[in-house]
């Protein structure tokens, strides 16, 4: 049933677009780690190839080339899990959808990661992971136990043949159109999770769930 999606900021349009329609408010902001960040809100459920160059005047060969090194890809995040929700979820790559909003799986089994924003072993900027609550045909998903989260729980992002550790910071249930995405996608500040679904009442004339729920944790070793 969820048919909500949020926007990107439109400085990321050039890579992309938006996200499950959801909402950082400015309003709710507070400094954390450096970054702006969103307030804890206590949540309810409601329902390039790298380049050759020859040598001036020599032909190509190993000793008479020059290559830039290669460029190092991001470890693609692959399954999460929070131990203390006993939850685990498969993560797939995802862009942008029609429309400029970023795409999400169909099923709400599945995480989508945002792959034009930060990968969880980049050295800055938010690492993106959205899905669906529920749907129509398989109704209601693990993110539905999102809401039993704590400050300070651990999130674990396996990724690159590792797990990536994070803690809870804030969980923050707001309204969609509140949602600040500069701060949900920025590339910027230390690096983070945003976890984001929708959240509150579903309301089928209104577009569907009129909240977001967005839980942000900061990464951490150990």
């Amino acid at each position: 049933m969820t048919t909500g999606r949020f926007h990107l900021p439109r400085a990321a349009v050039v890579a992309t677009a938006a996200l499950l329609g959801g909402a950082l408010a400015a309003g709710a902001l507070v400094v954390l780690d450096g970054e702006r960040a969103i307030e804890g809100v206590g949540p309810r459920v409601d329902g390039l190839p790298a380049d050759v160059q020859s040598v001036a005047g020599a032909r190509p060969s190993p000793a008479a080339t020059l290559a830039e090194p290669p460029v190092r890809r991001p470890a693609r995040p692959r399954r999460l899990s929070i131990p203390r929700l006993d939850l685990r979820m498969k993560v797939v790559p995802t862009g942008v959808a029609d429309g400029g909003a970023m795409e999400l799986p169909k099923t709400p089994d599945l995480l989508g990661w945002y792959e034009y924003g930060a990968a969880p072993d980049s050295p800055q900027g938010a690492t993106v992971l959205a899905g669906h609550l529920d749907t129509a045909t398989d109704g209601v998903g693990p993110l539905a136990e999102l809401g039993r989260l704590r400050r300070g729980d651990r999130i674990e992002v396996s990724a690159g043949g590792v797990a990536v550790r994070y803690a809870v910071t804030s969980i923050t249930r707001i309204a969609k159109k509140g949602l600040d995405t500069d701060v949900v996608f920025s590339r910027r500040g230390p690096p983070r999770l945003h976890l984001v679904t929708c959240w509150g009442v579903y309301v089928p004339s209104a577009g569907g769930y009129q909240d977001n729920l967005v839980v942000a944790a900061r990464r951490v070793t150990g």
